[in-house]
């Protein structure tokens, strides 16, 4: 499948998608507004031109639906990858709450991570902050505490690979909240 005009440049130009036979999808016309991120391929194919994968934005909720098994990538890495930028693109790049009255910005490095990451954080207010790991699910998977500085690193252990929500609360509450991958 390829990419079309006017999807984010990280989604890669094409995906090699393995199916023994042809894969037909009867009666798929996209919505009026959804943005058609990808079309059957290559040109040879007799579906070639098809739009197989769609986005759609309505009242806050954000859908994509692809017309295609992502499970039929051709490599383990290029399904990972395809499902990370998926969501990726699905979240909003900031993630931040607001309930004390005082975001604290936080920065992730290296994001993505391999073996360790550097959490940096303006720790002004001497507060000793909380952070928690939530997998893409929101299921919570390590907590770390107490913070009393404004720098902090952990090893990613036997965290898989992945995309992953962090939060950052003291006492007032949730600060700051965001995510990162790990490869």
């Amino acid at each position: 499948v390829d990419k079309m005009f006017g999807v984010p440049a990280y989604f890669p130009d094409s995906l090699i998608w393995i199916f023994s036979t042809q894969w037909w999808v009867d009666g798929i016309t996209p919505r009026s507004g959804a943005l058609s991120m990808y079309e059957m391929g290559p040109a040879s194919y007799s579906l070639a031109g098809d739009v197989c994968m769609l986005h759609y934005e309505m009242d806050g909720n954000s859908v994509m639906s692809t017309l295609f098994d992502p499970a039929q990538i051709d490599l383990s890495a290029n399904r990972s990858a395809f499902l990370e930028d998926g969501i990726t693109y699905l979240l909003p790049a900031d993630l931040g709450i607001n309930k004390s009255g005082a975001q604290v910005n936080v920065n992730i490095y290296p994001n993505p991570m391999t073996e360790s990451a550097t959490v940096v954080f303006d720790n002004t207010s001497g507060k000793t902050h909380t952070l928690t790991l939530l997998n893409s699910t929101g299921q919570v998977i390590q907590v770390f505490e107490p913070i009393d500085s404004d720098t902090y690193t952990f090893n990613r252990g036997d965290l898989n690979s992945g995309l992953y929500i962090y939060q950052l609360s003291n006492e007032e509450g949730l600060v700051s909240k965001g995510r990162f991958i790990i490869h």
